[in-house]
Parts: C-alpha cells; structure tokens; sequence
C-alpha cells in the first residue's frame, strides 16, 4: 500500500515519496524499506537508516526522514494484540 494512501486512511500526515510501498509493520530489528516500523523511543532511530520508513512524533523526523507523521504516538500491549494509538484512528 503506498505510504499517502495509508497516511489518508489515518488521516494523517507523511515524509517522503507519496509512492513508496508499505507491505508489513516491522520492529526496528527486522524492518526494511518496505516496512512500516512505529517509533515511540528515540533510541530506536539509532539502529534504523533514515530509508526505513517509520510512524512517530513529528521530531523524530529529520528532512531525509521517511513515514507517518504523529503528533501524539503512544503504545499498548494486551494478551495477543499490540495496539498503536496516535492522532489518526485504527
């Protein structure tokens, strides 16, 4: 899925080519560039080059950064499931 229709979706804002394809959600330690890795930790940046796309805060984008842009990000684990809120709606 193209990163501007995801960001549609959650209607939020993107960094980056509106044309970059987004396949799976990834953790930092497996994510590539047709991964989707969600941000609530600067230390995480430190082990990702700035082409794996990421959903964070606005301030852990840098010019050459790529992603979904959250102005309130937050995280949950439950049983099974691992939920992500920010100011877009899942």
């Amino acid at each position: 899925m193209k990163l501007t229709l995801i960001a549609e979706k959650l209607s939020t804002t993107f960094s980056g080519s509106p044309d970059h394809e987004i396949t799976r959600i990834a953790p930092p330690q497996s994510a590539d560039t047709s991964s989707l890795c969600v941000i609530w930790d600067k230390k995480a940046l430190e082990i990702l080059p700035t082409n794996i796309p990421i959903a964070a805060p606005k301030e852990f984008f840098t010019p050459s950064r790529i992603g979904l842009i959250s102005q309130n990000l937050s995280c949950s684990t439950g049983d099974d499931k691992i939920g992500i809120r920010g100011t877009w709606h899942l």
